[in-house]
């Protein structure tokens, strides 16, 4: 397969410069697999097209993003299924209109080597998919690129990421408010906080607020007495010496220690709950001790991560695992609820392994977990490779070992094609014949 560029015809050139400011305006209709071969045709003839030759597919497009202002992606699906008689595909012909004008060519994609479409038979529907980005600047601006998308691959996990808002651990880092706090260690609140249970000490007191000194509270003048008492040495007794900062009334209308003494018992107050007040440092502000709090909320009652609420995440985020053995994208996910480890992805195999007289490609474990006991499996997974830049697909019956090492995906014979690759997640039971597409190779595993 050779689909490198997709040519602008002049009326989709003229589409999409007559909407700059307005890409939502164009309406992409439609897509065509041709048959026929426009890779001799010279650059300023396919601009000139208005239909092509041999069509043997028309579907809609799969899926049309619009990234940012001036980007879109669409995707079109090309499924086996539909094929009665096979055909090698040469041209993808992509249409649009106006929103209020007729449908026209917007773009060619020729090649040279053409994708071959086996007729359906019954039972594996293949789909030989593209992917374009279109892009709208100015005028002499217009560029369309193409990759072919036909299995799951790092795009593909992009979008999927973005569109379910998965969060990765950078992602997770980035977005940490300030205000977030370690019940490791002690806190220094910047602002207001409001305890729900109110706050105590390192030893359990309860901490008196500004508002029960404001009041005269008794009790809490009392304590407050006593902590300067601690802290003070040298001093006048207290009950001789009137404070001239303190004397809102004159010196004899002020009650003395012996007056309030006498008359606690006929104060109605609740004293504050030792269990639920914090301990801050009178010199600092600071609070002395780690602090639980239940049900903390900042900001107007939003709720606030906890260190371990993180972890979490992060335990159970998609990680990817890298090895000399094959390149691509191999990723495993930790279920921590069942201990199992889920498998996806689609390699390229570099280095096969023998496993007897038969060959294996090894997928090792991510760094943390060892092997639980597995019984060893047999599954058919999807190969995809270039024959002759004929592009074609084969189900390959394996067998799957749970060893220390990891995972040996045990093969009959060696794939030595450049260009093969495996799908990880897209395969059929081996007993009933039944696709099993977008499922996971999910193991047992111990978390060291």
């Amino acid at each position: 397969m050779q689909f490198d560029t997709t040519y602008l015809t002049e009326a989709g050139r003229s589409l999409a410069t007559g909407t700059l400011g307005g890409l939502d305006k164009i309406q992409f209709t439609r897509a065509v697999a041709s048959s026929h071969d426009y890779s001799a045709t010279p650059v300023n003839d396919l601009k000139k097209l208005t239909s092509l030759e041999d069509v043997q597919q028309t579907v809609n497009y799969s899926r049309i993003i619009k990234k940012d202002d001036t980007t879109l992606t669409m995707r079109v699906d090309f499924p086996s299924k539909d094929v009665t008689t096979a055909y090698s595909l040469y041209t993808v012909g992509f249409y649009a209109r106006p929103e209020n004008g007729d449908e026209i060519l917007y773009g060619v994609l020729p090649s040279s080597l053409p994708d071959y479409i086996a007729a359906y038979d019954g039972k594996s529907n293949l789909n030989d998919s593209f992917q374009t980005d279109t892009t709208v600047s100015d005028a002499d601006n217009v560029l369309i690129t193409v990759s072919q998308a036909g299995s799951l691959n790092e795009a593909d996990l992009d979008a999927i990421f973005a569109s379910k808002h998965i969060a990765t651990i950078d992602d997770i880092k980035a977005n940490i408010p300030a205000t977030v706090i370690d019940g490791s260690k002690p806190a220094d609140f910047k602002e207001s906080v409001t305890l729900e249970k109110g706050a105590v000490d390192g030893a359990g007191n309860a901490i008196a607020t500004t508002k029960n000194v404001a009041d005269g509270d008794a009790m809490t003048l009392k304590s407050a007495k006593e902590y300067a008492d601690t802290k003070t040495s040298g001093k006048a007794d207290d009950s001789t010496v009137v404070h001239t900062a303190d004397m809102r009334k004159p010196a004899n209308q002020v009650a003395g220690m012996d007056d309030v003494n006498a008359k606690q018992d006929k104060l109605d107050y609740t004293p504050a709950n030792a269990a639920n007040v914090v301990d801050r440092n009178p010199d600092t502000g600071t609070v002395s001790e780690p602090t639980d709090f239940t049900n903390l909320t900042v900001n107007g009652g939003k709720s606030v991560a906890t260190s371990d609420d993180l972890k979490s995440i992060e335990a159970s985020a998609w990680r990817p695992i890298i090895s000399d053995n094959y390149s691509g994208l191999c990723m495993m996910k930790y279920n921590a609820d069942i201990g199992t480890m889920s498998l996806s992805g689609t390699i390229f195999p570099k280095m096969w392994s023998p496993e007897g007289s038969r060959s294996a490609i090894i997928i090792p474990l991510p760094s943390g977990f060892a092997m639980g006991k597995n019984s060893n499996a047999k599954i058919s997974l999807m190969m995809r490779f270039m024959n002759n830049n004929v592009q074609q697909f084969e189900y390959a019956l394996v067998d799957l070992l749970f060893e220390t090492d990891g995972i040996h995906i045990v093969f009959d014979k060696v794939y030595a094609h450049t260009q093969t690759f495996i799908v990880l997640d897209g395969f059929f039971n081996s007993d009933t014949k039944e696709t099993q597409s977008s499922s996971f190779i999910d193991f047992k595993v111990t978390k060291n």
